[in-house]
């Protein structure tokens, strides 16, 4: 099949070929590509809710058991406490002043998209979280990727963009100091959760009205983000 054109919005459906079979791990993907969703300029990604519905603790705890011969019972507990971490999930990705998430609930919906839950155990095992992504093949984190096969390594490079739409919340938009936050370090491949986008012209300035994913956002009515052009 034709190869993804963008980073950001892997088609699950591309040129990596993955069995049809109704085992739990397939099924598992299978849930969480229903809830791909777009953008208002067309990327794709996987909204925070959708991921944290699917990834329940049932649902982490029977998938990590079907591969119990390759996982410990205390890798299975601590995988799903930090998978199913939902505060911390909700976490933003993307600021400078944050104190790092220990979820790795990102990571797994990345790992349930290839097929590769199993894997959990090397995110665990060299403390990797939500917080550290996007991870880049044979540059950062090169141990995580050690005993991964080179198709695996590009799959998890690719796959990782569809989970990675951070979420905002009054507490995210603010330094430790209360000061509001001046910028987000948002890497380019990253769809930024906005349903809708609206321009507004006023003397010389320019402004975007964003409406954000309501599983993206806390607040109590639709966000209006101004951003000078």
């Amino acid at each position: 099949m034709d190869a993804p054109n963008e980073p950001n919005g892997p088609s699950t459906e591309s040129q990596y070929s993955f069995a049809r079979s109704p085992d739990p791990s397939f099924l598992l993907r299978q849930q969480l590509d229903k809830g791909i969703a777009f953008t208002f300029n067309n990327e794709r990604f996987i909204p925070l809710d959708h991921i944290q519905r699917t990834l329940s603790p049932k649902a982490v705890e029977l998938e990590l058991r079907s591969h119990s011969s390759n996982l410990s019972e205390e890798t299975i507990e601590n995988a799903v406490k930090s998978v199913c971490n939902s505060a911390e999930a909700d976490m933003c990705l993307f600021r400078d002043y944050v104190i790092r998430s220990t979820s790795r609930l990102r990571v797994f919906a990345t790992l349930v998209l290839i097929e590769a839950t199993d894997k959990i155990a090397d995110f665990i095992r060299e403390e990797i979280y939500d917080s550290h992504l996007p991870l880049q093949d044979n540059t950062c984190f090169p141990k995580i990727f050690k005993n991964w096969s080179t198709l695996l390594r590009r799959m998890f490079c690719e796959f990782q963009w569809l989970s990675m739409s951070p979420f905002f919340s009054s507490s995210t938009c603010k330094q430790p100091t209360g000061e509001p936050i001046p910028y987000f370090n948002i890497p380019d491949f990253v769809a930024l959760p906005f349903k809708s986008c609206d321009n507004i012209f006023s003397d010389r300035q320019h402004f975007s009205k964003l409406e954000i994913y309501p599983g993206h956002h806390e607040f109590p009515q639709s966000p209006v983000s101004p951003r000078h052009g």
